[in-house]
């Protein structure tokens, strides 16, 4: 019986978080040891500016943890947009 109330607080708490505001997507030239390569990365954010220094912190904080074996080089804006959903 615990186990289902947990589920249903659960289920509410999701139903109260919004998505981010913002979508900004970025090309990263990333390399590492074998060359360097091109990334598409699409960053969900709060700030609506891409090019601030908030936005460029989080992507590279986001980079070093999910890229921890390559290195961040450069950041290109590509396109950035309201996130309606």
């Amino acid at each position: 019986m615990r186990l289902k109330s947990s589920k249903i607080s659960y289920e509410a708490s999701i139903k109260k978080v919004k998505p981010f505001p913002y979508i900004h997507i970025y090309k990263c030239l990333i390399e590492n040891r074998r060359g360097q390569f091109w990334v598409k990365y699409p960053m969900h954010c709060d700030h609506p500016e891409p090019r601030s220094r908030q936005n460029l912190l989080e992507l590279k904080n986001r980079f070093r943890l999910a890229y921890s074996q390559f290195r961040l080089v450069k950041i290109k804006v590509l396109k950035s947009k309201v996130n309606n959903g």
